[in-house]
């Protein structure tokens, strides 16, 4: 059936954006062997703000709660560095976080930190932080199923039948 292949397309792709979205260190937690991204370790490397080297500094970083045992009211979470980092909140373990670190964290000392939104990065730092994948079950839904409230900024459509933008 051509709308089940159309689907299972739809499927892929987003598994894939997904995929491409999470830092390498975190892929393995969330994404664990599928068909689907059997070659996405051959695509580039997007290479994004917020996937951070183990030696690159940032004030922000994606993690993944572990289940390492913390105080009561506190977790560890893994941001990709040497150890985990502490932060004075209880979440479940699995869970990917957005941590901002303490303002005057060394790499050699113990990491502390704070769980914040997931937009705080863009908002407050003005770094461009990731993307979402949202699927949507036909073109117009897109548009009209706009997660914003006042829609989208820009819209940007493609064909193979269209024109050159340049001769827009």
């Amino acid at each position: 059936d051509l709308n089940v292949k159309k689907s299972r397309g739809c499927e892929q792709l987003s598994r894939i954006l997904q995929y491409l979205e999470c830092p390498q260190y975190l892929r393995k937690h969330f994404f664990p062997i599928h068909k689907d991204l059997q070659y996405a370790g051959v695509l580039n490397s997007t290479d994004m703000p917020h996937h951070l080297r183990m030696q690159e500094d940032s004030l922000y970083r994606e993690g993944i709660v572990t289940d390492k045992p913390a105080k009561e009211g506190s977790c560890f979470v893994n941001i990709g560095l040497r150890g985990d980092c502490l932060v004075k909140r209880s979440i479940k373990a699995g869970m990917r976080v957005t941590v901002k670190l303490s303002d005057d964290y060394e790499w050699e000392n113990k990491l502390s930190g704070t769980v914040v939104s997931p937009t705080e990065p863009r908002t407050k730092a003005g770094l461009y932080w990731g993307y979402t994948v949202r699927s949507a079950k036909d073109l117009s839904s897109v548009i009209s199923e706009a997660p914003f409230k006042e829609g989208y900024d820009l819209t940007i459509g493609t064909s193979e039948k269209g024109s050159d933008v340049a001769d827009a």
